[in-house]
């Protein structure tokens, strides 16, 4: 049955429905298993469980794999302490004049006491908002009103 939907959005929905009651720190199955299991290329894969990690669902961390963060939604200690990073840096760059240089991710990460992985979604979410943009391979802030 056609939906309308793009492959990937069809294989996150899937992936979600599957592993909603799953306990966190549940290991979805590998790329290139997915890519058999699904009869998907490896951009479609990645780009359903980037969905996933966008929605707080996954986490993937580097020679680990893909872990499930919380069931039905609720999202684990991870996904919940990026939600409080976004929200602190969110109200200290409000405060921050326009085109200001960030300290460097992995200060940032540090002084979060969070992955640079999470630290990077964190700063993709806060461009995605219209709080940063990415020069130079340096975030700045957006705020062309200060």
């Amino acid at each position: 049955m056609m939906t309308g939907k793009p492959q990937y959005e069809l294989i996150a929905d899937e992936l979600r429905a599957k592993y909603r009651d799953a306990p966190p720190g549940t290991a979805l199955p590998s790329g290139p298993e997915l890519v058999v299991r699904y009869g998907a290329s490896r951009t479609t894969i990645a780009r359903a469980r980037d969905v996933l990690m966008r929605e707080g669902w996954l986490a993937a961390e580097t020679g680990r794999g893909t872990f499930v963060l919380g069931p039905d939604g609720q999202p684990g200690v991870r996904a919940l302490k990026a939600e409080q990073v976004y929200h602190n840096l969110r109200d200290q760059i409000r405060n921050l004049e326009h085109g200001k240089t960030l300290l460097p991710m992995a200060w940032l990460a540090g002084t979060y006491e969070v992955s640079e992985a999470t630290m990077r979604r964190v700063l993709n979410r806060l461009r995605d908002d219209g709080y940063l943009t990415h020069v130079d391979r340096r975030w700045k802030v957006w705020n062309p009103k200060t």
